[in-house]
C-alpha cells in the first residue's frame, strides 16, 4: 500500500471512530449518514488489511494495528488543521475547529450546556466533543493532542508539557478561595 492510496478524509473518519469508539457517533460528528461512514471504514480497512475496529459493547474496539496508528493520525490532523487554519490569530466567527475537552462529571453538567449555548452565539462553527480518557492517561491526552483541556479538580495530572493551572471565579465570589474586591 501507498499513501497516495489513502483519502485524508478517510484518516478523519479513522480518527473519529476512534476516539469515539463508535461508528454511528463518527458518522455524527462528521456530518455523514452512518451508511457512508460505514463504506469509508471499510475502504480504510481494504487499503490497510486490517479489521481496525471490532465490535465491542456499546460500539466498537481498536485493533492492536489501530492502537498503534491512533497517536500518529491524530497528531497528524491536528498539525494539518492547525496549518491549514492559521490565520495568526483566533477569530472565533470564523473558526471550524473542534475542540476535545476532559471534564468531570460535575463540572460537564454544570458549564456544558452554558458553554455550548455561549458558542452557538459568538462561535457558530466552533465544535466541542467530551473525550475523558482514564485519569491516569489525562496527561498524556494532553501532550499527545487528543484533548485540548481538562477541566476539573485532577490533582494527579502532572508532568505534561502542555498543561498549566487555572482556576477563574466570578469577582463577586468569595468562596474561590480568596475575599471578593469591595464594590
Amino acid at each position: 500500500m501507498h499513501i497516495n492510496e489513502i483519502d485524508l478524509n478517510l484518516l478523519r473518519l479513522f480518527d473519529t471512530v476512534q476516539r469515539t469508539g463508535n461508528v454511528s457517533r463518527a458518522a455524527e460528528a462528521l456530518n455523514l449518514t452512518q451508511p457512508a461512514a460505514s463504506q469509508g471504514l471499510s475502504r480504510l480497512r481494504g487499503l490497510l488489511h486490517d479489521p481496525l475496529f471490532v465490535r465491542a459493547a456499546g460500539g466498537v474496539a481498536p485493533t492492536q494495528r489501530a492502537q498503534r496508528m491512533a497517536g500518529v493520525v491524530r497528531r497528524a490532523l491536528a498539525a494539518l488543521e492547525q496549518t491549514i487554519g492559521e490565520t495568526g490569530q483566533f477569530d472565533p466567527l470564523l473558526s471550524r475547529r473542534s475542540f476535545r475537552l476532559h471534564m468531570s462529571d460535575i463540572v460537564e453538567g454544570r458549564f456544558l450546556p452554558e458553554l455550548r449555548a455561549g458558542l452557538r452565539q459568538r462561535a457558530q462553527q466552533v465544535r466541542l466533543e467530551t473525550a475523558p480518557p482514564p485519569v491516569a492517561e489525562i496527561a498524556a491526552a494532553l501532550d499527545s493532542g487528543r484533548i485540548d483541556l481538562a477541566v476539573g479538580y485532577l490533582p494527579e495530572v502532572r508532568d505534561t508539557q502542555r498543561a498549566t493551572s487555572c482556576c477563574c471565579a466570578r469577582a463577586t465570589r468569595s468562596r474561590a478561595g480568596a475575599a471578593a474586591p469591595s464594590p
